[in-house]
């Protein structure tokens, strides 16, 4: 067949498509499949010929212009093993705010609870892909799927099909160190009064009543309450949310290691590791020692003496009655001069225990070349007794040093915040320096400012 020379195969850069260029063949003269063929693979394009669009090509006498006559296949990667949970594994610590302003306390939920039976986690396998080709014929492996570890933990099991996991109790479940934790929860459908007595439980409490007057509840973990929270005595190793509130009656108080929210609290003493979350605090003492913050739309502090290490932001502080009101942020001058002392108490303890360490070598020398003197001397003995005892003591300084110093660091800049009004006899205080309102102040700002606290409109 005679034709023009520049008849071409053009294949592109990464060899997965393939190009045949056709000039116009003499008179009479045609072009076959056979022939194109041949003429691609002498060009090395052995796969993903598309013979439908040579004969196209030929049938249409497409000359003059480039047609794709050849394509070749990505592979398609495997996907790895997963598991799908069937339990919620990241909880909502904050409360949420609804649209009217308020602030929903239902919405918290540190707790995720699982019944016996009940399918925490299933397996999918992985699933391996699919090789590819270019057009010249070179295979092209896929991405290898790898399968997971079975999961670790304990208070579940795992099925004979090897893919499903349930619990084996009704308890709590978390993730710890991915590691899943199915733990026990002291959990009471009523009201926790006098004829439940106190409650003392080493993991997370529940209780779906009230708390009456002078039950004593200690959670080593959290707590949630549902009703109202009368005069009664707290504690609870992590965070403390009451769903409705706390009336005290001046003879109550709650301890939370970590944050503590609620509806409101009345006439209570409060003191929490976090954070306190509330919508409104009256006649209450409160320690925080990170922030307070009271954002509900009627959110409000009245009466009582509040200390936070970060900041104090309410809706309204003080009332048309002028109640006295004590808001402190940041830290007082007495826990520099506790730092500057555990600091000097800590370098005493570490030169104590240097100059004990002298006198054993000493002693140890001494033993060498006096056979008189034993292993067991009772003046060697006591000796590592005065040693163990001061690391003893230097590590609970040191602990405490260490708490200090963070308060200290987080009670830089603090300042407090009054998204409403602030009345008359309201006294804040930052650091050790003192302001006392004169006047009603609507939105308005605290801050401490060379030396002196300045007010600063939020308007």
């Amino acid at each position: 067949m005679e034709k023009k020379d520049k008849t071409y195969v053009r294949i592109d850069n990464n060899d997965m498509s393939a190009y045949l260029f056709l000039v116009v063949p003499l008179e009479d003269a045609v072009y076959t499949r056979r022939e194109l063929i041949k003429l691609l693979n002498d060009n090395r394009v052995t796969m993903g010929i598309m013979t439908d669009v040579i004969d196209h090509m030929i049938e249409e006498k497409v000359y003059l212009h480039e047609v794709k006559v050849a394509q070749g296949l990505s592979p398609i990667d495997g996907q790895d093993g997963y598991y799908d949970y069937h339990f919620n594994r990241v909880l909502e610590k904050k409360p949420k705010i609804k649209e009217d302003g308020s602030v929903d306390y239902w919405s918290i939920k540190s707790i995720e609870n699982v019944f016996k039976g009940q399918i925490i986690a299933t397996y999918n396998h992985a699933v391996q892909g699919e090789s590819g080709y270019t057009v010249k014929g070179k295979i092209i492996p896929p991405k290898r799927a790898k399968d997971l570890l079975p999961l670790r933990g304990k208070g579940f099991e795992r099925l004979e099909d090897g893919d499903t996991y349930v619990s084996m109790l009704d308890g709590k479940i978390e993730i710890v160190s991915d590691r899943i934790i199915i733990s026990e929860i002291y959990e009471l459908f009523g009201d926790a009064d006098l004829s439940v007595g106190n409650i003392d439980f080493p993991g997370d409490v529940i209780i779906h009543g009230k708390v009456c007057n002078g039950v004593t509840i200690n959670a080593g973990g959290n707590l949630n309450v549902d009703g109202t929270v009368e005069a009664a005595t707290i504690t609870a190793g992590k965070d403390i949310v009451f769903r409705s509130g706390m009336l005290g009656s001046f003879k109550s108080s709650v301890y939370a290691k970590g944050n503590i929210f609620a509806k409101f609290f009345e006439n209570t003493t409060i003191e929490a590791g976090g954070m306190i979350q509330a919508d409104v605090l009256m006649n209450s003492k409160v320690i925080s020692c990170d922030m307070l913050l009271l954002n509900g739309k009627k959110s409000a502090i009245i009466g009582g003496e509040i200390n936070a290490i970060q900041y104090v932001d309410s809706g309204k502080i003080g009332n048309e009655s002028e109640v006295p009101t004590d808001i402190h942020v940041g830290v007082a001058i007495d826990v520099y001069k506790r730092k500057a002392m555990l600091e000097k108490k800590v370098k005493k303890t570490e030169d104590n225990i240097a100059r004990i360490d002298v006198g054993i070598k000493q002693f140890e020398e001494i033993m060498k070349h006096d056979s008189r003197i034993k292993p067991d001397d009772p003046r060697k003995a006591q000796l590592i007794r005065a040693k163990i005892q001061d690391n003893v003591t230097m590590q609970r300084d040191k602990a405490e040093l260490e708490r200090i110093s963070s308060l200290i660091e987080k009670g830089k800049g603090a300042y407090v915040r009054v998204n409403g009004y602030i009345y008359p006899r309201v006294k804040i205080t930052i650091d050790d320096i003192t302001y006392i309102e004169t006047a009603r102040q609507l939105s308005v700002g605290y801050y401490k400012d060379e030396g002196e606290i300045v007010t600063r409109d939020l308007v």
